[in-house]
Parts: C-alpha cells; sequence; structure tokens
C-alpha cells in the first residue's frame, strides 16, 4: 500500500469513527475494529509518527475521552486473544460483532483474570452467556486486590509493541516541581503568545503599565474531575498566573495544566493526558532534557499542546509553547481553585 492509499485508507476510516461516535457513543466494537484496521495496517504513519500519537489527535478531533478509546481497543483485543484460544481448542464462540458485552467488563476479566488464560476464557464466557455482571467482575477485582493477588494498574496500556525503551531516572518528578515554582520561564526574549496572537518581549511590560501585581502559583496533584472514572484524576501541576494575560481582557487569570514524565514508558502508558485540556486554557507535557524522553513526547503528544524541558541544575527551557485552547472546563477549574484557597 503506497503513501496515498494509506491516507485515503485512513480518512476514511476517521470518518466513519466520527459517524460512528456521533450515531452512537455504545458502539465500541465497529471502534475496536477501525482502530485495529489502522494499527495492524500501520495507516497512521503517513500523518503521524505514532499510533498513540494518532489516537490523542483522533481524541481531540472527535471531542471524545481517550481513555474511552483506549479500553475500546484493549477490550477487542482481550475478545480476540479469548476466540483464538477457543479456536485452538475447537470450540465455537460468538463472533465479536455478535456479543452484547460492554468493554468494561471485557477489561475486568482481564484485570480479575491476569495472566490466567485458562480463568479468563471462564470468566469470559460466563460474561458472554450472561451468568456473570459487571458487578461480579467489580467484587472479584476488589476482593483480589485487598487479598494481594494483583496490583490494578491505574491507566490502560497503550504502549504499542516496538514501542517501549528503557531509560534510568535522573530527574525526579520533585525536581520538576521545584523547577516550575520560579516563574523565570514564562520570560525567554521573544515569544508569541498563543493566547493573544501577539507579539511581546517581556510579558510583565503589560502587567506594570496597569499597576497589576504579578501573579503566579503552582498547584500540585490538583484534582478534576472528567467524568471517565469514579475518583477524580490528578493534574500533576496547575499553574494559575496573570504574567502573560494582557489588561483590560475578560480572562484576567491564565489556567496552565502540567502534566510531568520523567520516563519513557511512563509517558507512553499515559492514556489520560489528553482529558485534562478541557479544564485549563494552555497544557504542557514538563520533561528532563534528554534526547530519549524529547524524541517520545514529540511523538505522543499532539500539536496544540506545549512542551518544557528541565535541565540537571533545574533551568527550564520552553521547547514548544502552548496553543490556546477551548478551555469548556475552565469554570470548574476556577471553582476548585476558589474552594482550595478560601
Amino acid at each position: 500500500m503506497n503513501r496515498e492509499e494509506r491516507l485515503k485508507a485512513l480518512n476514511d476510516i476517521e470518518g466513519q469513527l466520527g459517524q460512528y461516535l456521533a450515531a452512537d457513543k455504545k458502539n465500541w466494537i465497529q471502534t475496536y475494529l477501525l482502530m485495529s484496521e489502522v494499527q495492524n495496517k500501520e495507516l497512521y504513519v503517513v500523518n503521524y509518527r505514532s499510533f498513540t500519537k494518532w489516537v490523542n489527535h483522533l481524541a481531540d478531533s472527535l471531542s471524545i475521552h481517550v481513555s474511552t478509546l483506549w479500553a475500546r481497543l484493549k477490550a477487542g483485543k482481550n475478545y480476540a486473544e479469548y476466540a483464538s484460544r477457543a479456536r485452538e481448542q475447537g470450540r465455537i464462540v460468538p463472533k465479536i460483532e455478535e456479543i452484547d458485552v460492554s468493554p468494561d467488563s471485557l477489561n475486568l476479566c482481564a484485570k480479575v483474570a491476569g495472566k490466567n488464560a485458562v480463568e479468563m476464557d471462564k470468566l469470559v464466557d460466563q460474561v458472554v452467556a450472561g451468568d456473570l455482571t459487571r458487578d461480579n467482575l467489580r467484587q472479584a477485582a476488589k476482593a483480589r486486590k485487598a487479598a494481594g493477588e494483583f496490583v490494578a494498574k491505574s491507566r490502560f496500556d497503550c504502549v504499542q509493541p516496538g514501542e517501549r525503551t528503557e531509560m534510568e531516572e535522573k530527574i525526579t518528578a520533585a525536581d520538576i516541581i521545584l523547577a516550575l515554582q520560579s516563574s523565570l520561564w514564562m520570560f525567554e526574549q521573544t515569544i508569541i503568545n498563543p493566547i493573544w496572537e501577539k507579539v511581546i518581549t517581556d510579558p510583565r511590560e503589560s502587567v506594570k503599565k496597569t499597576y497589576i501585581k504579578e501573579k503566579y502559583r503552582v498547584f500540585e496533584e490538583f484534582a478534576i474531575d472528567p467524568g471517565t472514572s469514579r475518583h477524580s484524576r490528578r493534574l500533576d501541576a496547575l499553574i494559575a498566573e496573570n504574567i502573560s494575560v494582557p489588561p483590560h481582557t475578560d480572562n484576567q487569570v491564565n489556567l496552565i495544566g502540567v502534566e510531568i514524565k520523567v520516563d519513557v514508558n511512563d509517558l507512553k502508558n499515559d492514556c489520560k493526558m489528553q482529558e485534562y485540556t478541557d479544564f485549563v486554557d494552555q497544557f504542557y507535557l514538563a520533561i528532563p532534557d534528554e534526547k530519549d524522553i524529547v524524541n517520545a513526547a514529540l511523538s505522543t503528544k499532539l500539536d496544540s499542546w506545549g512542551l518544557l524541558t528541565v535541565s540537571k541544575d533545574g533551568q527550564i527551557k520552553v521547547l514548544q509553547t502552548a496553543d490556546k485552547l477551548p478551555a469548556i472546563m475552565r469554570d470548574k477549574t476556577l471553582n476548585s481553585l476558589v474552594l482550595k484557597l478560601l
């Protein structure tokens, strides 16, 4: 398949996904089949450096939580592996298009069974037959976790084969949080302010002219609730500042979300970052100033996200400036911020 054929196939699939998700957000099986085709045929390579980056783009363009897409892909793969084992055993099981099972149930089966394929197959048999409910599986997972039989992962595994690399942790998340406490990284000699689309040599100049005191504060582990999990998710850092905000504008506070990654595997495993972007005006990845993780970040992040690198001596460099985001949930962030400060 040449480049033109790949591009046409990718565009067709993205169009189909848009139609399916607009018509029926619960139609997870078609979503899985189409995403799987993109991955298996490597259709994404025409426009994206990795399958993960394509999924992030897809979630953003379709206004769907990225963890939802990964959950559907994972559920489909779990069922495909189950069906493959059944064929090897001479058993007949329904095609995936014929089952009426939620992706959560299939992923919970995998969570409970762990690496035990025999137990996995028994659980899926019962789920497909309607003899085992999602609540039953949740209780089983909770019981096993309490017994210490397995450690549940906090995120879906979205690392693709061949993408894993090993990297020694040299700069810690605490080092990056410490570096962020200084607002100096916002004052590079000449920057284009993406929020107000004007070139400024020093954002502080506009602030000084109106006698408004500069404000810059970092809130660690800031809780937000995108509605994709039972508990709130936590943004590594929320920065509230007025340094970059020109006078006489409606929003006198700029909300910057920062997700910190110090390890390549952790960066590629995190499939929920896109969910934070609705809550902030700008979104940045902050990483060590090291080649491997910089390359991984560039191949994973959306173009609208900014990228900060932190050196061993704590200096922050703006590798890419974040764009202005729609921030449709920023009011929730502001409300949480006010309550935190009261």
